[in-house]
């Protein structure tokens, strides 16, 4: 070997032994925003799945989304009470973010909102057909730009897990 060779195989091992361990890594919730710190999750998780595989592990990296509670319940009322009407733009999940934003801002000002968003959330809960059906289209926003942003990334999982599954 010559100095400007790289040995792709130093520094791997046989530790693992096909042991199987999952790397659970970046968990963003719907309808809001994905930011810096979902990055940074994102990069770390994908660097120990990488390292792990590496020294002979079988990994099962998988993401777990939260895509239920409170900041859903903000965030569609947020969109039921003052952008029911609006375009919907091409940047869904942004668009969502930005709703949950303004919503938390209203909400600061006008503190007697918080009891229709815990109305909101109620119906959430309890199954309510029409809500249902639009946290159901609104999640599918938020979770169609996570895939693409990993898909930016060269991030995979094998498997993703959701609050609302789980709950």
């Amino acid at each position: 070997e010559t100095l400007n060779e790289i040995n792709k195989d130093y520094g791997s091992s046989n530790i693992g032994k096909k042991q199987r361990i999952m790397i659970e890594f970046s968990q963003p919730n719907t309808h809001k925003e994905f930011h810096v710190g979902h990055l940074r999750n994102v990069c770390l998780g994908d660097s120990l799945v990488k390292i792990n595989k590496f020294i002979n592990y079988n990994v099962i990296p998988v993401n777990y989304i939260g895509d239920i509670g409170a900041h859903v319940a903000k965030c569609l009322w947020g969109f039921k009470k003052f952008h029911s009407k609006d375009k919907i733009p091409e940047n869904k999940g942004k668009y969502l973010g930005k709703i949950y934003v303004e919503s938390s801002k209203r909400l600061e000002e006008h503190p007697e909102y918080k009891e229709e968003i815990s109305k909101i959330l109620q119906k959430l809960e309890s199954g309510d057909k029409e809500l249902n059906k639009l946290w159901k289209e609104t999640r599918l926003w938020s979770i169609n730009e996570f895939k693409e942003i990993y898909k930016e990334l060269g991030v995979k999982f094998d498997y993703y897990f959701y609050e609302s599954q789980v709950e």
